[in-house]
């Protein structure tokens, strides 16, 4: 029984991780189980086989102990069979704390080529930290080496109590752990019989797949338009801004989103008087939390890009997918000068695949932290200590008048940095934006507040600069389109879902009128309120149609609503679940 105790004992270990970073929102892990209605037969193979979204270190690491097992049975235990177990082991145990970290943090699966991609740009942005980062992980994985060795030759030196009762406990693990083992590989963290080695080989495949899907020749996706004939006769600048970290939750709980109601009832006033109308509602994100740029391309395009590999897939090379029309397309057709605007500092070609960008935002000119000529006070990104962005407010007032340079339309695309994790905003806007650019200009901020006071202020940060900048324009007549991309991570439950506010501010009452007749709201407001939500991918053709409403040069032209966005990658073993 030793034997079987230590065992239990390791594969324990092996899940501990998941469980320390899960157990502040998910408490209790067993108890839904133990105390559940029903047989108790039921519950023990639920335990088995079905996904269990707690985050209980009860599980077993399926490659290592069935070899353990086999191993045992048939008293092969010398140095060969010993250095085997102990690399399972210590494989096993690294590839379950890397996909635990995903999975709790950003609320997603793992993508084993993508991620590796994301670190190599975390490692050209990190620089100096480097070399005192990577000795720590270097002598996390010694300890994890030694401790794997250890487990393994103190399990062999015991007796397993008979060849048989060690290959039935092995022939048991094998049915939970192959059970719909060829889908869906995002969900195979949560089984209670977890193969680290073939969820790695589902990682893979699935990302073969992607690729072969994203490969799908252009007349595929030229059929995909459905915008082709939408012409615009004096079409408005169009302002989108992506807020970072800007989640439903704000309007649903007073802990995040205090203070936010008065803010915004005190500029809806003042943008009523200015002319403006509004409409707004919650658009479902194709993500919970991390990875912005899925949020922001399912806006813009029009299908929902809801793997990390589908997003590299179709913009990390030239592809077919470039015949099919973004926003960004359908702008750039109608005469707009498309903007990007990206003032994050410390980063260089090293950091950044811009070609990638530009596949993605067809941009005419980018505005970078250089362009600025910015002295004033700056905002830790990310915890990164090189990386810093201007402030917000800064930022977006010096990119639109840059733009406004080109003399046409054109476009703004924002993607905000301020309200980044963790969350080290400026405490309020100031009265003019210009001057924020002086070295003796002050940042109030206090990076030791609890997070989601800290996340509250910068969310109203956000919120009041954005909606000071809508007034101030308010001459111009621009469409100004805000929406989130995520739930703020770390400190939002995922039972609050991936609901996100999306507002339309114009003066143009026409094209209001499309979203408010849609169950948007006449408001900016969301505090308490239930308007018809939509997703992210169906934002696209809605705006189009608004768009066309307004300022279209074909009258008759029917422009199709497309709830789930254009049906690309409908794929059924596409989903990650």
């Amino acid at each position: 029984m030793r034997f079987y105790a230590l065992l239990a004992f390791v594969n324990f270990g092996c899940f501990l991780p998941l469980y320390l970073l899960n157990v502040r929102t998910t408490p209790n892990p067993r108890r839904q189980l133990l105390f559940a209605d029903g047989p108790k037969w039921k519950g023990l193979l639920r335990f088995f086989y079905v996904r269990l979204r707690s985050p209980d270190p009860f599980r077993i690491n399926f490659d290592f102990t069935f070899v353990v097992l086999v191993a045992a049975a048939i008293n092969f235990t010398g140095p060969t069979m010993r250095v085997v177990a102990a690399l399972l082991l210590g494989f096993g145990f690294v590839e379950i704390v890397y996909t635990s970290i995903m999975q709790s943090i950003f609320m997603r699966a793992s993508a084993l080529r993508s991620d590796l991609s994301l670190l190599r740009t975390g490692v050209g942005l990190a620089r100096r930290q480097v070399y005192w980062i990577a000795p720590l992980v270097a002598l996390a994985l010694l300890m994890v080496g030694l401790s794997s060795v250890a487990a393994v030759s103190a399990l062999f030196d015991l007796d397993s109590g008979g060849p048989w009762s060690a290959l039935a406990a092995a022939g048991l693990l094998l049915p939970p752990c192959l059970y719909r083992c060829t889908r869906h590989y995002g969900e195979y963290l949560w089984r209670g019989v977890y193969s680290p080695g073939l969820h790695l080989t589902l990682n893979l495949r699935f990302e073969r797949l992607v690729r072969r899907l994203a490969s799908r020749d252009v007349a595929f996706y030229e059929g995909r338009n459905d915008f082709g004939r939408v012409t615009l006769d004096t079409p408005p600048n169009l302002v989108l801004v992506c807020v970072e970290s800007y989640g439903s939750v704000v309007f649903r709980d007073p802990r995040y989103g205090g203070g936010v109601d008065t803010l915004i009832g005190r500029h809806e006033e003042e943008l009523t008087r200015a002319g403006y109308k509004f409409a707004s509602t919650l658009s479902d994100a194709p993500l919970f939390a991390g990875g912005s740029w899925l949020s922001y391309a399912s806006f813009a395009y029009g299908t929902s890009i809801a793997s990390v590999q589908l997003y590299d897939a179709l913009f990390s090379r030239p592809s077919n997918f470039g015949a099919y029309e973004s926003l960004f397309h359908v702008l750039r057709r109608n005469g707009y000068e498309n903007v990007l605007l990206c003032p994050l500092g410390g980063i260089d070609d090293r950091t950044v695949d811009w070609a990638a960008v530009d596949r993605c935002f067809q941009p005419h000119a980018k505005i970078g932290f250089d362009d600025l000529g910015y002295v004033g006070p700056t905002v830790n990104f990310f915890g990164a200590l090189r990386l810093h962005s201007a402030l917000d407010q800064f930022a977006l007032n010096f990119g639109y008048e840059r733009a406004r340079e080109g003399g046409g339309p054109f476009s703004l695309f924002f993607c905000t940095l301020n309200s980044h994790f963790p969350w080290h905003s400026p405490a309020e806007a100031a009265d003019d934006w210009r001057a924020l650019n002086a070295p003796t200009a002050t940042l109030d901020q206090d990076p030791h507040r609890p997070a989601i006071d800290r996340y509250n202020s910068a969310v109203r940060y956000q919120l009041d600069y954005l909606l000071r900048f809508a007034v101030d324009r308010a001459a111009d007549a621009p469409l100004i389109i805000m929406f989130g991309d995520h739930q703020p991570p770390t400190i939002t439950h995922e039972r609050m879902g991936k609901e996100t506010p999306v507002h339309i501010l114009s003066r143009d009452q026409s094209l209001i009128d499309v979203f408010l007749s849609h169950g948007f709201l006449p408001t900016l407001d969301l505090t308490d309120k239930h308007p018809r939500p939509i997703r992210h991918e169906g934002a696209l053709s809605l705006l189009m149609r608004a768009m066309h409403t307004a300022y279209g040069a074909e009258p008759g032209l029917d422009v199709p609503y497309r709830e789930r966005g254009a049906r690309i990658f409908d794929d059924d073993s596409l989903e990650v679940r």
